[in-house]
């Protein structure tokens, strides 16, 4: 549904082991809001959707992602998310990776949807997410996530605020930096229900 890029070469933002980058959507301080959120608004990166209806808020301090493709003007939510290395430039990627897929929706219907496929070989790592009673299939290969994880028990769950999906720590180093579980198994791999670690 969504595909954006760090902007740059690729090589422009390494990423150290032991280290991690912050990607938001609003890069603002939502405290003044809700005291109960986060200050996002020293983020590395944000993503900012221009729509008339809905407008985004643009944080000019912190960089931009390139957006590649998006379905929407709007917000939109995460069902799985990955991290890839696109092989080609963007152009590309809008004309050679097109497909249709058929679907069978909740009434039984037939119908068709224009979409865009990224090959399996380019993706890094991948998350499936659902909250816990709905959970039905992945949305991607088992070959690159097996499970899923979650943050709600139940749609709409009253108690999924403050709450994250993070890696489970599978040993730490001598120097302090922790080695996180991979397995391709969300099931296994994360804490579901988790404190969010910028509330630590």
């Amino acid at each position: 549904q969504c595909v954006y890029a760090i902007p740059g070469n690729g090589k422009d933002y390494p990423v150290q082991p032991g280290k991690s980058l912050l990607i938001c959507d609003k890069a603002i301080d939502h405290r003044e809001a809700n005291s109960n959120s986060f200050d996002l608004s020293n983020a590395d990166f944000e993503w900012y959707d221009d729509s008339d209806k809905n407008p985004d808020i643009d944080n000019p301090q912190v960089t931009n992602l390139d957006k590649i493709y998006s379905y929407t003007k709007t917000t939109w939510s995460l069902c799985a998310y990955a991290i890839a290395r696109l092989q080609v430039d963007k152009n590309t990627f809008l004309t050679d990776y097109t497909y249709k897929a058929t679907y069978i929706n909740v009434i039984g219907e037939s119908q068709d949807k224009n979409a865009y496929q990224v090959p399996n070989a380019w993706i890094i790592d991948a998350v499936n997410i659902s909250n816990k009673a709905q959970y039905a299939w992945n949305v991607v290969d088992a070959s690159l996530d097996m499970g899923f994880t979650y943050c709600g028990e139940v749609a709409l769950d009253k108690n999924r605020y403050n709450k994250s999906v993070r890696r489970k720590v599978l040993s730490t180093t001598p120097d302090g930096r922790k080695i996180l579980k991979d397995t391709n198994n969300s099931t296994e791999d994360f804490e579901a229900k988790a404190t969010p670690s910028l509330k630590q």
